[in-house]
């Protein structure tokens, strides 16, 4: 997931880890939570932090004269003169919010942002999120997600929503879950057998991809939200002991050497896959660290993945660690699904990376191991094709991507850009420059298509600028982006039902990749 990475974006609550704290420029994160006293905690912790690392911060909901009293009595009393000096700013929403996001779209509450001054590369913060959203109407609901997506990106911002504790059986909390693919962050903040825990379903920081994590929290007796260092096991019950091999690693990245003379536990080094699996093989809360660089197969480490986390069980720790090259979006989402626990970006240096694996101790991976493996990796290698095709094989195609993404809900998009003059069609296909299989093009009725596969909707912009230039919005200002599958669907039956326009001039036939 590619997004400009900005370290003083964070949650700021006392005891989460460095890897669940961060959070990524241009990203949104939504977070639901049981109860007001947690989520007035929350909101204070996190924009309290943000105003003392100097980041702008905005607050957008609740009631502006209770968040800085609560703030104060949470022990963030400088919020008050931040309020009036502009370093926070707190917009309270109208009665009618919700109602007016659905008549005139969330792009015209964006401009009222814009016309506050809320400066590029803040924080904001949205208390009472269902209000922004039109969780009834997933269409609706769908393009207001994909509207702040495009805002925070433009502006290198961070959205954080909170929301209200939502039933997953409930057509709200149905609608809340397919909003999160647009999303770089979940986690939810309830109560559990009489005590909160922090439950995240997936998370994107400064260092890597975590997900399926769950951490004890608490209220203290005045209020302030903190989360527990105990683990997950030990929460559930106390005399319950450690696992002998919790400090030991297993490793295939042999640049850790000088790290592990430094480390508690046993670390053992393999040469390949097969050593490590057998080195491994009894192992019961060890981690396990798995590499990518240039010269995997994507096929070998997902399968790897699967089979330690089938036959050793879910409290071992499974780290993927990139070295010289990075996975591609789609590559990771299916990793996570496999079983691994963590994705370690290849920025991230070795001296921060105990740091990570720290964090992961105590925790059971939760998500659900029993997955068909080769329609999980099926769903992620979809085509070899790739850049331009006639009309009927590209609705072929990009069909046949889209069933094949079903398996782990890889995202795609269609993109149709109406051509200024049917005779410009030659000159507007060679400015795109496309080698990525699974994105396709074709031209047809005075219109250009662009399929572009296992891409996040909050990078489509971005995506679309690499391939045809800056000025693409300039030269298409007529664009229209389908992303729900009934919509892509029916399009490409249209275009396959269109006459074909042969190939056009100085535009290369799709290759295999």
């Amino acid at each position: 997931m590619t997004s400009s990475i900005s370290n003083s974006y964070c949650m700021g609550v006392p005891g989460l880890p460095p890897i669940v704290d961060s959070m990524v420029g241009g990203g949104l994160y939504a977070i639901q939570v049981s109860s007001p006293p947690a989520r007035s905690a929350l909101l204070s912790s996190v924009i309290g932090t943000s105003v003392r690392k100097g980041v702008p911060t905005a607050v957008c909901g609740g009631t502006p004269k209770r968040i800085l009293q609560r703030a104060q009595e949470l022990g963030f009393p400088e919020l008050e003169d931040a309020a009036r000096d502009g370093r926070l700013a707190l917009f309270a929403l109208k009665d009618a919010a919700a109602k007016n996001i659905f008549r005139h779209g969330a792009a015209r509450f964006l401009l009222e942002l814009d016309h506050f001054g809320v400066a590029d590369g803040s924080l904001v913060v949205f208390e009472g999120a269902e209000e922004l959203f039109t969780l009834q109407d997933p269409s609706a609901a769908s393009e207001q997600v994909r509207e702040y997506r495009d805002w925070f990106q433009q502006r290198d911002a961070c959205g954080v929503f909170l929301f209200n504790l939502l039933s997953p059986n409930s057509h709200a909390g149905a609608t809340y879950q397919s909003l999160l693919e647009y999303l770089h962050g979940a986690a939810r903040l309830e109560s559990r057998h009489e005590e909160l825990a922090w439950l995240i379903e997936f998370w994107t920081s400064v260092s890597g991809v975590v997900a399926s994590r769950s951490l004890p929290a608490r209220l203290g007796s005045e209020g302030t939200l903190t989360i527990s260092e105990r683990s997950e096991a030990a929460a559930a019950d106390p005399a319950v002991p450690e696992a002998r091999d919790a400090n030991d690693v297993f490793s295939l990245d042999r640049s850790l050497v000088d790290v592990s003379r430094q480390a508690a536990g046993q670390w053992i080094f393999a040469d390949n896959l097969v050593g490590l699996l057998h080195a491994c093989r009894n192992a019961v809360a060890a981690t396990i660290i798995l590499v990518y660089d240039g010269e995997t197969e994507l096929r070998q480490l997902a399968q790897a993945a699967h089979t330690l986390r089938i036959t050793l069980g879910r409290r071992v720790r499974i780290v993927v660690r990139e070295l010289d090259s990075s996975l591609r979006y789609q590559n990771e989402l299916l990793l996570l699904n496999l079983g691994v626990n963590l994705i370690l970006h290849r920025e991230v240096p070795p001296s921060r990376l105990m740091l990570a694996l720290e964090s992961l101790k105590g925790q059971t991976f939760n998500r659900d191991i029993d997955v068909d493996f080769d329609a999980a990796l099926a769903s992620v290698a979809p085509t070899k094709l790739a850049g331009w095709l006639p009309p009927a094989a590209f609705a072929h195609e990009a069909a046949v991507v889209v069933d094949r993404s079903k398996a782990l809900a890889v995202p795609y998009a269609l993109v149709e850009l109406r051509l200024p003059a049917p005779a410009d069609a030659d000159a507007a296909l060679e400015r795109f420059s496309i080698k990525r299989p699974g994105d396709l093009l074709t031209a047809a009725d005075g219109k250009l298509y662009l399929f572009l596969s296992a891409c996040p909707q909050v990078n489509l912009l971005a995506t679309l600028r690499r391939l045809a230039g800056d000025g693409v919005e300039e030269a298409f200002p007529d664009m229209r982006f389908l992303v729900a599958e009934a919509e892509v669907r029916a399009e490409l039956a249209a275009i396959g039902r269109k006459a074909g326009v042969g190939d056009a001039a100085g535009v290369a036939l799709a290759q295999p990749a």
